[in-house]
């Protein structure tokens, strides 16, 4: 089983990259050290493009983002994190290509601000995507 503990925190970053080098990524995130302690995660430019088309598949799957007017409100932390910076870039990717009626709002971490988007928006929208940290959306669906 690879995880944190036996794979991230046993190894030096370097050890961890293609080449023991961090030339090569063009991203470096990192995570919101929830559990702790920040981690580094080099990105290698392959790695986001199947992200992309991973998401994408997703998302018209599960959600139908190519059938229905979408409001994606990505509500994680943004910055250097790597979950809000890369899922607002990817759903930014999907967006632009004109395969899926997707709007990409990125409010972060704040509530006051996206429960506005949601109160302001929302009726131009078939369907409106909460991303982000499962109690932080609780207390939106909450207010």
């Amino acid at each position: 089983i690879i995880d944190k503990k036996d794979y991230v925190s046993s190894y030096p970053l370097t050890d961890r990259c293609w080449d023991g080098t961090l030339v090569g990524n063009y991203l470096v995130e990192t995570s919101s050290g929830f559990s702790g302690q920040p981690v580094y995660w080099p990105r290698l430019p392959q790695e986001d493009c199947d992200f992309v088309r991973y998401c994408e598949a997703g998302y018209r799957r599960f959600f139908s983002i190519h059938r229905k007017s979408t409001l994606l409100v990505v509500t994680l932390a943004l910055g250097t994190w790597s979950g809000g910076e890369r899922v607002s870039w990817m759903f930014r990717s999907v967006g632009v290509t004109g395969r899926n009626p997707l709007t990409v709002v990125t409010p972060g971490f704040d509530a006051d601000e996206t429960l506005r988007i949601n109160r302001d928006l929302h009726s131009q929208y078939d369907q409106i995507i909460l991303i982000g940290n499962p109690s932080f959306i609780r207390r939106i669906i909450d207010e």
